[in-house]
């Protein structure tokens, strides 16, 4: 089954670069919310990687991602993402 990234925030008119550096066996999701929380359990389900900018990432908005393995900052700092709920649940965190 392949990998799947979401990318939860709209950065970007299309995903052509993402396609091309993640290959074919990598699903790219695209959604624009605001906040984590808005985000159904249903686009949560599947997701693997997370990728986020402005967005913090909570310890409750973690416990959606069932499947989540790595969350990546697309900015500077760690300081919007829970670290020690990722860690706790085997999350790796990068930027």
């Amino acid at each position: 089954m392949p990998k799947t990234v979401l990318y939860a925030e709209k950065l970007y008119p299309d995903d052509k670069v993402e396609r091309a550096v993640y290959g074919p066996d990598v699903r790219v999701k695209w959604l624009n919310v605001q906040n984590l929380s808005q985000l159904e359990d249903r686009d949560c389900a599947d997701v693997d990687g997370l990728m986020v900018l402005r967005m913090g990432v909570t310890a409750e908005q973690l416990a959606k991602f069932p499947k989540l393995k790595c969350v990546v900052r697309m900015g500077v700092g760690y300081d919007k993402v829970d670290r020690k709920a990722a860690e706790a649940r085997g999350v790796m965190v990068c930027n």
